[in-house]
């Protein structure tokens, strides 16, 4: 490990402006997460997410991954690395 590195241990957010990042709870980083999203959605509709799964995960973890793509964010645009 370069001695160098730095673990990061609380979320960063950009300023105001989309200038540096700045230290934030971790409340403040989810809600302009949900913002976000929230704006992306209003702006593009559903089918502007996309959500990719493993097919190294477990059937759980995939399953989770569809329920978050379809249930939660409306989009049935989910794929996985399953090819064999």
């Amino acid at each position: 490990m370069p001695k160098d590195y730095v673990r990061l241990t609380q979320p960063l957010v950009r300023d105001s402006k989309g200038g540096d990042l700045r230290p934030a709870s971790w409340d403040e980083a989810l809600t302009r997460v949900v913002t976000g999203f929230q704006a992306a959605m209003a702006a593009h509709g559903p089918t502007t997410f996309g959500v990719f799964s493993c097919s190294k995960a477990t059937n759980e973890v995939n399953f989770a991954a569809q329920k978050l793509s379809r249930a939660v964010l409306g989009s049935n645009n989910i794929d996985s690395c399953n090819r064999t």
